[in-house]
């Protein structure tokens, strides 16, 4: 039987559930895509404050870039959980995009307008 005590952990007392890790979130506040990339801010400050697994994402993006994707995969935490703590660390200054979302992507006809004129110049 699951206790007030111990709703919050799995099998394995050192685990959290995904939702105690969002604090029951289940989306992101900022357009993050699994193939966006993210970066610490150079003047991210101490990361003490933060909790563990945000923690190990902005220790993650220190040595670079970083597809949302990948830290999924490094920190072995849940895809969603991921772009959820990655959008708090943006809001908070931690991180930033270090691409582009898809969101950002010119359109077909601004890029139909370029070759266009590029064919003109030639």
């Amino acid at each position: 039987m699951t206790t007030p005590e111990t709703a919050w952990a799995t099998e394995s007392s050192e685990e959290l559930r995904p939702y105690a890790v969002t604090r029951g979130r289940t989306h992101p506040t900022q357009p993050v895509d699994i193939s966006s990339y993210v970066r610490t801010r150079a003047e991210a400050g101490s990361t003490d404050h933060l909790d563990e697994e945000e923690q190990d994402l902005v220790t993650e993006c220190r040595a670079g870039p970083s597809a949302v994707v990948e830290l999924a995969g490094r920190t072995g935490l849940p895809l969603q959980v991921v772009k959820i703590l990655v959008s708090d660390l943006i809001d908070t200054g931690f991180l930033v995009m270090a691409m582009p979302t898809t969101n950002d992507r010119p359109s077909i006809q601004l890029l139909e307008r370029v070759i266009a004129g590029l064919k003109d110049i030639a």
